[in-house]
């Protein structure tokens, strides 16, 4: 009946989700530092600036608020994300915690919503049923229980979102929902640099799969390269 299906509205299954995943997670909150969070949180001197080291992170190697190393990496927004955070609560780990565990919740929901739109809709429960089992897998506990891992967490996010909004962009070609899309892509690149992973992924899936539109999956496919390239030219600069 009508209120029985309200409680398997996608709705209702995110939330559901949600709370699944926090559940999980909760334990960590009581959790303090490890050594891998002194690089990029208790000893790293731009994130420590709070706001006023955004812009020094944005515009500085990875590892530089804490060491000078070469081969040193692009991705400043998880230090972005912290430095915010510092700013916000101080050195209490509990904060930092959270905010992993609501960015993993983001991961959960964005890859169920992912795989919703995938089926065209009609596999809810599979769809549910994969995203329940990805939130459950012990795999994620050291990435979820480690402060440090949220550029994994992040990237992971950001890609996922960016596929929702290229998904969107597919069925009903609203010029904002590309422009979104290309920039959740940039912002997951900025987060870790694996999600180059797309550059192959993108193309596979809109041209074979989702592939209702071959103009707008060309306008993907073309915004995802212009996020690409966006980053790896500011990172050739940074670096």
């Amino acid at each position: 009946n009508k209120d029985t299906s309200k409680w398997f509205s996608v709705k209702y299954l995110c939330i559901t989700l949600a709370v699944v995943s926090f559940a999980l997670y909760a334990n960590t909150l009581q959790n303090g530092f490890v050594l891998d969070d002194k690089m990029v949180l208790k000893d790293n001197v731009f994130v420590q600036q709070g706001f006023g080291g955004v812009m020094e992170l944005l515009t500085t190697p990875h590892m530089r608020g804490y060491l000078v190393i070469p081969n040193d990496l692009y991705r400043p927004l998880s230090l972005v994300m912290f430095a915010i955070e510092y700013e916000l609560f101080g050195a209490s780990p509990m904060g930092y915690h959270f905010f992993n565990i609501l960015t993993f919740i983001g991961c959960v929901i964005m890859l169920f919503l992912f795989l919703n739109k995938f089926f065209g809709e009609k596999k809810t429960a599979i769809a549910f049923i994969g995203a329940l089992i990805f939130a459950v897998h012990p795999i994620h506990t050291e990435v979820v229980a480690n402060i440090k891992s949220r550029d994994e967490l992040m990237s992971y996010f950001f890609g996922f979102w960016s596929l929702n909004l290229f998904m969107n962009y597919m069925k009903q070609g609203k010029m904002a929902q590309l422009l979104l899309g290309i920039l959740a892509l940039y912002l997951a690149y900025i987060s870790k640099e694996t999600v180059i992973a797309f550059v192959a992924i993108i193309p596979l899936l809109f041209f074979f799969y989702a592939n209702e539109h071959k103009k707008r999956a060309a306008f993907i496919t073309a915004g995802m390269v212009v996020a690409t390239g966006i980053f790896l030219a500011i990172r050739a600069v940074v670096l």
